[in-house]
């Protein structure tokens, strides 16, 4: 699903500063998916650096999922040659770094709700706007419910990537 385009309100909307339980919800798991994504990009750089869980921990702890994009993209060629393109890896990372780009909106955004609509949106100064522009997005439940499933569907993904690189390497 697209992004809703950029639109000024209409003479008729207006905000309330509240959201819905259910977008609440909806919020939630979309977060602890995401939690869920975090561990695997960081188990499959342990695994393309043929590390320990224990040792790959020092290495990942602190380092933010950006990062982690960047360093999949980088061992995933070197170390997976012919698996990279075979996984479609390069458009599985971009597909997570929209995820992640919708995740810090989720996390991060000051949420009201759209009336008449009842559509919930999150404002964010935190995103790539316009000097001194507010950028806000509405995400109403069927984009709520794509980007749950894109989560599951790319931790999925990276599941069974990781799974070819260990019968890969012989372990």
């Amino acid at each position: 699903m697209d992004k809703p385009p950029r639109q000024p309100l209409r003479p008729d909307q207006y905000t309330t500063p509240s959201i819905s339980d259910r977008h609440c919800e909806l919020m939630g798991e979309a977060i602890a998916n995401w939690a869920n994504l975090e561990v695997h990009l960081d188990i499959l750089i342990w695994c393309l650096v043929k590390m320990s869980d224990e040792d790959g921990r020092i290495l990942t702890t602190r380092i933010d999922a950006n990062q982690k994009i960047q360093i999949l993209r980088v061992l995933s060629r070197r170390n997976a040659t012919g698996l990279f393109e075979s996984f479609k890896v390069n458009e599985l990372l971009n597909k997570i770094d929209e995820l992640r780009d919708d995740r810090n909106f989720l996390v991060h955004g000051t949420w009201r709700t759209l009336i008449p609509d009842n559509e919930p949106f999150g404002s964010s100064l935190r995103q790539k706007a316009e000097p001194g522009m507010v950028s806000s997005e509405t995400f109403p439940e069927a984009r709520m419910n794509e980007i749950i499933q894109n989560i599951k569907i790319s931790i999925q993904y990276l599941r069974r990537f990781r799974e070819a690189i260990v019968a890969l390497h012989g372990k």
